[in-house]
């Protein structure tokens, strides 16, 4: 049998070639990383101004690192009962009040006592029976700070790091800062120790604004207006 060869007609036009449709394009949302982003018109923003806290020498967050003053003195423990010792700031030489700086800050009104050390060591020689010491510092406005608890018959240091949150604005408080509570656990022998506290200062500077108003602008998509679709 011959074979017969495919004859192509000119004068038939031929078809233009497609392509098949990715259905997924179509019944699919286009991704998020596709769509052009729209610049929208610069937004009014309240930024807030807050405060800091300064050291004597007047370096911004430096307190911590500042020693401005200290207070020393002796417990005696009670087994099973809780005694307390007041807390009066030693005063420098030839004065009668601490060398606090608040009139040398223009708008500084507020002081924050900062606790950064802690010693307490026993007076008494000899120990029938151990027991451990429950020690907390309030200050005179009530406010507590655990300073740790302690083995009767040896000596304690420590850097607590507290920073009060009641301030100091005038001078009837300034050298009576609060009472240290001493609690020994019953049964324990009971001895007379010697305690001592330093503190710095942190001065408040309050924000002379409160807030400054800055314009930000905003990208978004129109994604974030379109294909919102029901249920």
């Amino acid at each position: 049998m011959a074979n017969i060869k495919h004859i192509t007609n000119p004068f038939i036009p031929k078809p233009v070639h497609k392509e098949i449709p990715n259905t997924e394009e179509l019944i699919h949302d286009p991704p998020q990383h596709a769509a052009p982003h729209v610049l929208k018109q610069d937004i009014p923003v309240l930024v807030p101004n807050y405060n800091y806290l300064y050291d004597t020498l007047r370096s911004r967050d430096a307190w911590e690192n500042s020693a401005d003053g200290y207070a020393n003195g002796t417990v005696t423990t009670v087994a099973g009962s809780l005694v307390t010792s007041p807390v009066v700031l030693t005063l420098p030489a030839n004065t009668q009040s601490p060398n606090w700086r608040l009139q040398q800050w223009p708008g500084g009104t507020l002081l924050y006592l900062f606790i950064r050390s802690f010693s307490m060591g026993p007076q008494t020689a000899t120990f029938a029976t151990q027991g451990e010491i429950d020690v907390v510092f309030i200050d005179q406005f009530g406010n507590p700070a655990p300073l740790g608890v302690i083995p009767n018959n040896s000596f304690f240091n420590e850097t607590p790091g507290v920073l009060l949150p009641s301030p100091i604005t005038d001078s009837g408080q300034q050298t009576r800062l609060g009472n240290l509570s001493c609690t020994l656990n019953a049964g324990a022998t009971v001895g007379t120790y010697s305690w001592q506290m330093g503190f710095s200062c942190a001065y408040l500077l309050p924000a002379l604004k409160g807030y400054n108003l800055e314009r930000i602008g905003e990208h978004v998509t129109h994604l974030d207006k379109l294909h919102h679709r029901s249920d």
